[in-house]
């Protein structure tokens, strides 16, 4: 389920899509708790109707390389709201 976004006065928003941010992670550092990792943007998802399975491929991942992801909701205006936790993929 996802919730609307909500502007700085409480209102809900439609959601129109996602963008996806990307970090690369160094060896050794794929367990680490507090390291701070430099997400760019890799993908903007446009929003589907609901009860839709999302998917995406990310063409810049090498094999054994992990990586970061973290996933923002979009408004109509191209608002961010906050990032989803961070997702380790190798």
């Amino acid at each position: 389920m996802v919730t609307p976004l909500k502007d700085p006065f409480g209102r809900g928003g439609d959601i129109s899509g996602f963008l996806v941010e990307v970090a690369s992670v160094e060896k050794g550092k794929e367990e680490c708790q507090s390291c701070s990792f430099e997400y760019e943007e890799a993908a903007t998802i446009k929003a589907l109707p609901d009860g839709a399975v999302y998917s995406w491929t990310d063409k810049g991942a090498r094999p054994g390389e992990t990586r970061n992801y973290r996933v923002f909701a979009l408004d109509g205006r191209g608002n961010r709201g906050l990032p989803s936790p961070p997702v380790a993929a190798t």
